[in-house]
């Protein structure tokens, strides 16, 4: 049992590098942590008249979720009274729950707020939003416009009702609405995904006004054209008309005011593409700008694995060889039956392990003689080829160099 057990765990071993390996290829013009999967940056800034980027993923069958609610209660027809159900749907099953926002924006005089969530499994957590914008009053005779983000990843639990309550409304401090965002991955899915966002406050208040955002992001790989390729989104809170233009990434996006919107279109984008410009345009309505987004999906492509992820992989294969052939070994051993049978892939551990203990300071030099070799090698390619290191290429490289040090101190001594 113990020792299925071992073999079990080197098999798991070499499936995950191998997966790994294939999952980071669909990322074409990011960096290597990117790639991977990192998160590349969240901030809590203050984007008083801008947004700024607040969120960067990429990741193996990422995409994401909404739902939007509108709340306020100084316009006619009113919103949801609180406790507001927001409706979750389209999470898959065996999505991993990457990261959820609650977005919303005000008019009032950024008083402090904290979201009260329940998800469907009847939990309940309380979030202190953080102010990432502010400006001008929408026209509406209130002290100014905020725009709040919290991050509510922990409560998330899946697709169901969520019941959020605490988001202010009255004469004082008037919630549009909110926005819950969330972001999920799928390990075993066939396609990468990327995700960039912008937020903060940009705040209309003058007739035929013009707003633009650059947003700054990766493409997750080859050309994609239509949903569920490139979507481009935004938020905005006090949409009051059908008259206004929004052009994301030069694709119109249509809409219909809701006093908060989130407002989303099929574009398209180049796996060359870093950026994507937004516009919004108001003949006749005041409204805060709270976010923009980016999303590409991109069938995975298989690459070539560098040397330091052949180096894993010898290490895996040379891991699972050498443990069958122990395992054969030992059922020989008990079943009576000589592993002379075996042939030339009998080994007798004891000698191996004896011969590098006897042989520790020629096994050492080896070693510290490939690594330096390994280390010219990376300079090198770095230097003259444009190689760039990836996460795997150290450890790659230094096991694939204790691999080649126990069998040319092995054979090397056996041989005398």
């Amino acid at each position: 049992m113990k020792q299925n057990s071992i073999l079990s765990i080197i098999l798991l071993s070499f499936f995950l590098i191998t997966h790994k390996i294939q999952s980071q290829a669909g990322c074409v013009n990011g960096t290597p942590n990117w790639c991977s999967g990192n998160v590349i940056k969240t901030s809590s800034r203050n984007g008083n008249g801008s947004l700024g980027n607040s969120f960067n993923l990429c990741r193996t069958g990422l995409d994401y979720v909404t739902s939007t609610r509108r709340l306020g209660q100084r316009f006619s027809p009113p919103g949801l009274i609180q406790p507001a159900s927001f409706l979750v749907s389209g999470i898959p099953a065996g999505a991993v729950i990457e990261a959820a926002f609650l977005y919303a924006g005000t008019s009032g005089n950024g008083i402090g707020i904290t979201a009260a969530i329940t998800n469907p499994l009847l939990a309940v957590s309380n979030f202190p939003m953080s102010i990432i914008g502010a400006g001008n009053d929408k026209c509406w005779g209130y002290a100014g416009s905020f725009s709040y983000r919290a991050d509510v990843t922990s409560i998330i639990s899946g697709n169901g009702n969520y019941t959020i309550s605490g988001l202010p409304v009255g004469a004082t401090n008037d919630t549009d609405g909110a926005t819950l965002l969330i972001i999920y991955s799928v390990p075993s899915g066939t396609f990468n995904g990327c995700i960039s966002i912008d937020d903060g406050s940009i705040v209309n208040t003058s007739s035929n006004g013009t707003q633009s955002d650059l947003v700054s992001f990766t493409a997750c790989g080859s050309t994609v054209t239509s949903l569920p390729g490139a979507r481009a989104f935004g938020m905005f809170s006090d949409l009051q008309l059908n008259n206004s233009v929004f052009t994301f990434n030069g694709t119109i996006a249509p809409y219909s005011f809701d006093w908060w919107n989130f407002v989303e279109v099929a574009t398209t984008v180049t796996n060359t593409q870093t950026s994507a410009n937004f516009t919004a345009f108001y003949p006749a309505d005041c409204v805060n700008w709270v976010a923009a987004g980016m999303y590409t999906r991109c069938s995975l492509v298989v690459t070539t694995p560098t040397l330091g992820q052949w180096g894993m992989l010898l290490f895996v294969v040379v891991m699972i060889g050498l443990s069958s052939v122990y395992l054969l070994q030992r059922q020989l051993h008990y079943a009576g039956t000589s592993s002379q049978s075996l042939g030339a892939f009998n080994f007798n551990y004891l000698a191996i392990l004896t011969s590098i203990y006897n042989n520790r300071k020629q096994f050492v030099y080896t070693n510290i003689v490939f690594a330096l070799s390994m280390a010219i090698l990376f300079a090198l390619a770095i230097q003259f080829a444009g190689y760039s290191l990836t996460e795997y290429d150290i450890p790659g490289a230094l096991l694939l160099g204790f691999v080649l040090s126990i069998f040319i101190s092995y054979f090397r001594n056996t041989s005398k």
